[in-house]
C-alpha cells in the first residue's frame, strides 16, 4: 500500500487513509473501512496517517504468532546445546519477541545449564548482574570451561 501511496503522489492524510480504506472489502476488513469512513464523513476528529497506521497494525496484527514466539523464548532451554549456539538462537528469539534486557536476563538466568549461573554467581556476583550484555559474556566465558 506504502508503494500505491507513493506511486499515486496521495500525500494529503485524509486522501491516505481513504485510499487504505478503499481497498478494504470484504468481511471485518470491509466493515473496518466502513466504520473509519463514517467517521471521517460525520467529520470527526481524522487520526494522523501514523496514528491510523498504528490502529492498523494493532487490529490486524498476527496476535498468535507473537504469542508463539514469547512461548518459544520462555520455553527454550540450553540442554545439550553449545553455549555460543544457545546464546545466538536465544538472542535471535529476543529480538523477534521484544523481549526488553530485564526480562531477557530472567530468561537467562533461568534456561542455561544452572552450573554455569552458579558459577557466576558464585565468582562474578558484581559483574554479571549489571547489563543484558555482561550476563551473555560472562554466561559465554563460564559456559565455555564446561563444555
Amino acid at each position: 500500500m506504502k508503494l500505491y501511496l507513493r506511486a499515486n503522489k496521495v500525500t494529503d492524510t485524509n486522501e491516505k487513509i481513504i485510499t487504505v480504506l478503499g481497498r478494504f472489502q470484504e468481511g471485518t476488513a470491509e466493515a473496518f473501512a466502513q466504520q473509519k469512513l463514517n467517521k471521517i464523513d460525520r467529520g470527526d476528529n481524522t487520526p494522523s496517517w501514523d496514528a491510523f497506521k498504528a490502529e492498523l497494525q494493532l487490529v490486524y496484527s498476527d496476535k498468535t504468532k507473537e504469542a508463539n514466539i514469547e512461548w518459544r523464548i520462555k520455553t527454550f532451554t540450553q540442554g545439550k546445546k553449545h553455549i555460543v549456539d544457545f546464546l545466538i538462537k536465544f538472542m535471535a528469539l529476543a529480538s523477534k519477541a521484544q523481549t526488553n534486557n530485564q526480562h531477557a536476563i530472567f530468561l537467562l538466568k533461568k534456561n542455561v545449564n544452572r552450573e554455569i549461573i552458579r558459577a557466576i554467581m558464585a565468582y562474578l556476583p558484581t559483574q554479571a548482574s549489571k547489563s543484558l550484555e555482561q550476563w551473555k559474556v560472562a554466561i559465554t566465558v563460564v559456559g565455555q570451561g564446561y563444555e
